[in-house]
């Protein structure tokens, strides 16, 4: 549970045909707050398949921001956006999984309709890659790349960008 001022979030994890899922809800001033609370909630990991648990959230200065781990990978997902009560979260920032993360290979699936602009190392050196898109899911490779800590910069079909972390063991 968060809040400022009159408005309030609260995340939860629920099961749902043997799956756990995060759901999220809002009570914003005018409402009451338990009725708002219990009556609107909406599903967090819209773009996950697996048991999604440890759901965190924060709100801020008007941002959501819905954290939540992949029970089976045990990646963490992140959400950021605002709340409109008829649609639920609107994600200002592109919300990406990646899996493996740790990778032995240097073979990441990236979950999430995205563009991959760069790879770079801690270093700030750009780092060659390679990209195939099949569906929804986004395979990036590093193919030759040492062992280490990576930096993806992707842009999403909203125009927004992110940064994610990626190791290679």
């Amino acid at each position: 549970i968060s809040g400022e001022n009159d408005t309030i979030v609260m995340a939860w994890m629920e099961m749902d045909n043997l799956n756990s899922d995060i759901f999220y809800s809002v009570s914003v001033p005018g409402a009451d707050p338990l009725d708002a609370l219990t009556n609107y909630k909406y599903k967090g990991n819209v773009t996950t398949a697996a048991t999604q648990t440890n759901p965190e959230i924060i709100y801020k200065n008007g941002i959501v921001h819905l954290f939540f781990q992949e029970n089976g990978a045990g990646d963490l997902y992140y959400r950021r956006g605002t709340i409109d009560l008829n649609l639920g979260l609107l994600q200002n920032a592109i919300s990406i999984g990646i899996s493996p993360n740790p990778s032995a290979s240097g073979t990441f699936n990236i979950e999430g309709n995205v563009t991959i602009d760069a790879v770079q190392s801690i270093s700030g050196e750009k780092v060659e890659f390679s990209v195939t898109y099949n569906g929804g899911t986004t395979q990036l490779s590093l193919e030759n790349a040492p062992s280490g800590m990576y930096f993806i910069s992707a842009t999403g079909h909203n125009g927004y960008k992110s940064t994610s972390r990626i190791i290679v063991n």
